[in-house]
């Protein structure tokens, strides 16, 4: 009520008030929702809708890595104020047991590839997926995060990943002049005994 106040009241805000209002008509929603449709194309059950600049996604896919990356696509369309997901991951049924194993091999490899934790450790239940553990940097939790949701059998992940205080000494970690080595230690130098 206070906008439509204000939009009667002063020429310019009126303007503005006006084009805003009617920035969500009906050709600007279809035209988002086919363009958003084509981009989410490859998820066959994914299905779109926007009503007043507000993206609705729903269906089902089998890996929680795709219900990520549709949102994405859709958070990419500035002109939509909001995405309301209602994709459900429907995963094929996995043992707690077989997918801790899965998700754990895939973060020791990962590991040792490009390092993005310095220790972790893995925990599932009926496809719920607990990371804990260390990285140097948000980056390196992120993409830590994201091979987990690629693994077949993750519903949901729950971050329990913590920074390490030791990410200041990280560029040192790939010096070989460096005296400073990496370790599983996650303190400071002193509470590391000194050195690594």
């Amino acid at each position: 009520m206070y906008k439509n106040v204000m939009c009667k009241t002063v020429g310019l805000i009126a303007l503005f008030c006006t084009t805003s209002l009617w920035a969500c008509v009906g050709p600007v929603n279809r035209a988002i929702e086919a363009g958003l449709s084509k981009d989410l194309a490859k998820y066959k059950t994914v299905s779109v809708t926007v009503d007043d600049c507000v993206a609705t996604l729903s269906g089902q896919v089998d890996r929680m890595s795709d219900q990520l990356a549709a949102l994405r696509k859709a958070r990419k369309y500035d002109a939509l104020n909001a995405v309301v997901n209602k994709i459900v991951v429907v995963v094929p049924a996995v043992d707690d047991q077989t997918l801790t194993q899965d998700v754990s091999h895939a973060l020791l490899r990962d590991r040792e590839r490009h390092f993005n934790l310095v220790s972790f450790a893995v925990s599932a239940h009926a496809g719920e997926v607990t990371v804990s553990g260390l990285a140097y940097d948000l980056m390196h939790r992120d993409d830590a995060l994201t091979l987990v949701a690629s693994i077949r059998g993750v519903r949901e992940i729950l971050d329990r990943i913590e920074i390490s205080p030791v990410a200041a000494l990280y560029p040192y970690l790939y010096n070989p002049r460096s005296v400073v080595y990496g370790s599983d230690c996650a303190g400071t130098i002193a509470e590391c005994g000194g050195h690594w």
